[in-house]
């Protein structure tokens, strides 16, 4: 049995924690064993994970360094793990690198989920181009989930980075009419009113400012049509895009529908995913909604490795005219043209992963 800890998982059901639970589900648990850690009081997915037999250890926040070193290195002495694997949207944060080689511990794995630092401003990405050098001077195993991810993380010295793709499980996002209807239903949306959806943080990357920007304007040159925008997620910026939506005057025209365990029903409500990021790695909720049939208008700023459907339109952030263009092409739709593709499939992710973990340094 192969002991693995995964640092970190967060309060919020972002890219992450979803993957981390797709794989964990889908790995031989006889032959790799999985726990956790976070800083959070508690997860969305802690109650999933321990029902796979798996075990998640809180620490102190990396803020107070020096418990958060304390607490690290105990659950590491403690667990005897083969593999420390962390799961990183930049490097601002190698603390539990060091840590696990000071602990000794055989093997550690450093995977790219994105293309740039979740939190915003200048001094994380000083600490990531300057903490990113330590994985030249380490023996690490390298992962990331595209190509701009690799490059992110590890900069052009990348040739020994293994690409895994954020797999799904793809055929539990075929379209259920039943459940677009009760779930328009639930929230009181008419058969022919055109649902724009986003299911995400509501962190700053996300872009959910312009996402209002786009939808006012929307709603405002399209008066005949009717619309509504759902937003499936949560996040510390939420306040705040709910007061713009009040300002705009379109708090009855927008959804806030919280973090849901399940999106699947999510998208089969929504008639078109959009999604203006500032940056991403390899989106899974992108690759969710083409899987249950949706077309999508994304930011050019996200990975092209995306489309696996041919529907994705990649649109500048700084064109709203664009963004309200196609936007306004889109109708309540009557069907539902799904996608599969085989790269994207979770059980071939996992066996990638399995893989990796269980080949020989």
């Amino acid at each position: 049995m192969i002991r693995v800890l995964n640092v970190a998982i967060t309060d919020n059901l972002g890219g992450i924690e979803r993957y981390l639970l797709n794989v964990y589900e889908n790995i031989d648990r006889k032959t790799v064993h999985f726990d956790f850690i976070t800083e959070c009081d508690t997860t969305p997915i802690t109650d999933q994970i321990q029902n796979l037999g798996g075990e998640v250890f809180r620490v102190a926040s990396a803020k107070h360094v020096t418990q958060y070193i304390r607490d690290i290195y105990q659950v590491i002495q403690n667990g005897h793990y083969d593999i420390v694997y962390l799961h990183k949207n930049s490097a601002a944060n190698i603390l539990p690198l060091f840590i696990a080689k000071f602990c000794g511990t055989p093997r550690v794995i450093i995977h790219s989920h994105n293309t740039s630092p979740k939190t915003g401003g200048i001094f994380p990405k000083i600490l990531h181009y300057i903490n990113r050098s330590a994985f030249r001077f380490f023996h690490v195993t390298k992962l990331a989930c595209s190509k701009e991810a690799a490059y992110w993380m590890f900069g052009s010295q990348n040739s020994d980075v293994t690409i895994i793709r954020n797999g799904i499980e793809l055929n539990h996002f075929q379209l259920n009419t039943n459940e677009r209807k009760t779930l328009r239903r639930q929230y009181g949306i008419s058969e022919n009113t055109v649902v724009i959806g986003e299911i995400a943080s509501f962190t700053r990357e996300k872009n959910h400012t312009f996402l209002l920007d786009i939808y006012h304007r929307l709603v405002n040159e399209n008066k005949k049509i009717p619309f509504t925008l759902l937003l499936v997620g949560q996040g510390p910026l939420q306040d705040a895009l709910e007061k713009k939506a009040s300002m705009l005057g379109l708090s009855d025209q927008i959804i806030f529908a919280g973090s849901q365990k399940d999106v699947a029903p999510y998208l089969w409500a929504m008639d078109m995913f959009v999604m203006p990021s500032l940056h991403e790695g390899l989106p899974i909720s992108a690759i969710e909604a083409q899987a249950s049939g949706l077309p999508v208008c994304i930011s050019a700023n996200v990975d092209h490795d995306v489309d696996i459907s041919g529907k994705v339109n990649y649109i500048s952030n700084t064109d709203i005219g664009s963004w309200v263009t196609s936007l306004s092409q889109v109708e309540s739709r009557k069907e539902f043209n799904h996608t599969s593709d085989c790269i994207y499939d979770i059980r071939n992710t996992a066996r990638m992963v399995e893989d990796v973990l269980t080949e020989k340094d």
